[in-house]
């Protein structure tokens, strides 16, 4: 009887997609990029300490946001990003729920993002010569191809109806082709990214 009591009461608590249509939000975007090299066959390539690497994605974050940008879920699916540094607000993305109404993907169109990280490796003296330890310095590049990238995010319903909030931060993700000549593609995880909702106001509704 509890169990069926329960259920009742979240039954017209799932999100929908017109609770997410018209919405406005800003967007913390903490970028990190995909290796221009396979890192495993970089001598000194960029090695990244534990206590640093986002559990979910294994990626090397920043921990204050790389940009901040604005995004609007229209109707039809239309998701119309801000031009900001990282995205150039001229080509729409798109926007999709979940059939079970937990999880919301969007696109942006982006300028593309790059980072550089310098490392520094030593080449320890061979014990039959008499010349010092050598130094040696070489670079990791990691970035963001221009084009479209992807956002996943967590929904969950709100507690007064019609509302929903985010379940925590979601991931950015990129297509980047695979296989022999790039006959393939897959999503790799480049970044994470968390949302705020924007006051609404009546234009947003209209």
């Amino acid at each position: 009887e509890t169990q069926r009591k329960w259920r009742q009461t979240q039954l017209g608590n799932d999100v929908t997609p017109a609770m997410v249509s018209g919405r406005k939000f800003s967007v913390d975007l903490f970028l990190s990029g995909v290796p221009e090299r396979d890192p495993s066959n970089d001598l000194y390539g960029s090695k990244v300490n534990i206590s640093n690497r986002d559990r979910e994605t294994g990626l090397s974050l920043p921990p204050v946001p790389s940009t901040t940008i604005t995004v609007e879920f229209l109707e039809n699916g239309i998701c119309k990003a801000c031009e900001s540094e990282f995205t150039s607000g001229e080509n729409d993305g798109q926007w999709k729920l979940s059939d079970d109404g937990k999880m919301l993907r969007f696109s942006i169109d982006t300028l593309g993002y790059t980072r550089t990280v310098e490392t520094k490796g030593s080449i320890q003296n061979v014990y039959w010569t008499k010349e010092d330890e050598k130094s040696v310095q070489t670079q990791s590049s990691y970035s963001i191809p221009p084009g479209f990238v992807y956002g996943d995010v967590e929904v969950v319903a709100g507690r007064k109806p019609g509302t929903f909030d985010f379940g925590g931060s979601g991931v950015l993700r990129l297509e980047k082709s695979t296989g022999l000549f790039g006959v393939s593609s897959q999503l790799v995880a480049c970044g994470k990214f968390e949302m705020r909702q924007e006051p609404i106001t009546t234009s947003s509704r209209a």
